[in-house]
């Protein structure tokens, strides 16, 4: 009887032992969620450069409501109403619309082990990490040696997004160039000193790309979503071009320009960035018409994206981005999210197609 009544209290303490350290751990991961929620918000909309002058009150409102200063005027709020545009906030939650799927896209080695066989992808040919290179599939045992059979690669994060860490490294006759400034071998190899970086080959762009703006590799970016019945659709495509500030990356955050694509005609409509309010029919740059311009092999590309969505249901959301090139077209990545902004500028995305699918997958 003693035994039992022993075991009961042990039992007993243990429950309340547990109940207690439970509450404390959920206690815990609240308030490190609400940490990182803060630092998030602080770095990704406080903290985010200012094209435009807006007076602190009208700063303090967008920083509240979730969006960033320079919002305001880009997507015209002294007009439009705040409450049909989806917000960065917002966009924290779309990134999580795959779930532990999202490392098939993230991670570019996995990427390309994955979608190799299915889709045009540039090979890869080492890997960079701190300083040393493992080749992937040849012999190289330095960059000099890889630079003698490809002059022209692209050096990458692994796992990055939105052009950040992308080197467009060259080799000119005996001289050596990162981003068309005038380098050398020793500066190329501290480019992974730290973290890991995949390098491919470098991918000529279609003739129409490049006759807008040279310099860069100006990338499609087609956006695909699965709704409740398993179909694939294409909400919204965006071309982005370089330009003289972004150099030779075509990256909207570092000065690049984007426009909607007509998702049935392939068109590409009016160009802006995010530096200015103004819409473009030619580059500002180079003066090269852009509104119009038809988009090579159009109807292959959805074919063909769509095709592979549709035979990986596990994947809700993929944003491809692609180069079309003389006679096919090369993707060269693929995201688990997109920017917002790039599409917000031209009309607002809450109650469009794409609008609902995040609401209903947050």
């Amino acid at each position: 009887m003693l035994g039992k009544i022993k075991y009961r209290l042990v039992l007993f303490l243990k429950r309340k032992i547990d109940r207690h350290l439970s509450k404390k751990q959920e206690k815990y991961l609240r308030k490190y969620q609400k940490q990182t929620e803060f630092n998030t918000w602080y770095w990704q909309i406080v903290t985010k450069e200012k094209h435009f002058p807006l007076p602190l009150g009208k700063r303090l409102k967008m920083y509240r409501h979730g969006f960033k200063a320079d919002d305001y005027h880009l997507y015209h709020f002294e007009k439009n109403d705040m409450n049909q545009y989806m917000s960065e906030r917002d966009r924290w939650k779309t990134r999580n619309v795959n779930g532990e799927y999202n490392l098939l896209l993230d991670d570019k080695m996995v990427f390309f082990n994955l979608f190799s066989n299915k889709l045009n992808i540039p090979r890869n040919i080492c890997l960079l990490t701190h300083r040393k290179l493992i080749p992937m599939e040849d012999t190289f045992k330095s960059m000099k040696e890889v630079l003698e059979h490809y002059p022209k690669l692209v050096i990458k994060p692994v796992c990055s997004g939105g052009g950040a860490g992308v080197h467009v490294v060259e080799k000119r006759q005996n001289e050596y160039y990162i981003n068309l400034i005038k380098s050398d071998l020793k500066q190329i190899d501290e480019i992974s000193q730290n973290g890991e970086f995949i390098v491919t080959p470098f991918v000529e762009q279609h003739r129409y790309a490049k006759e807008i703006f040279p310099n860069s590799t100006n990338t499609i970016r087609v956006i695909m979503i699965r709704d409740h019945y398993g179909k694939v659709e294409i909400p919204y495509a965006l071309h982005r071009f370089g330009s003289n500030q972004s150099g030779c990356v075509d990256n909207v955050c570092s000065g690049g320009y984007f426009g909607l694509i007509d998702v049935k005609t392939g068109k590409i409509g009016e160009m802006t960035s995010y530096g200015t309010t103004d819409f473009y029919t030619k580059h500002p740059d180079t003066k090269k018409q852009i509104t119009g311009v038809q988009i090579p092999r159009w109807n292959k590309i959805k074919k063909t994206l769509t095709e592979v969505m549709e035979k990986m249901p596990y994947l809700k959301f993929v944003a491809w981005d692609i180069v079309v090139t003389y006679d096919d077209f090369v993707v060269i990545e693929a995201n688990t999210s997109t920017g917002i902004g790039i599409i917000q500028v031209f009309e607002p995305l809450k109650g469009t197609t794409l609008g609902k699918f995040y609401e209903k997958n947050w």
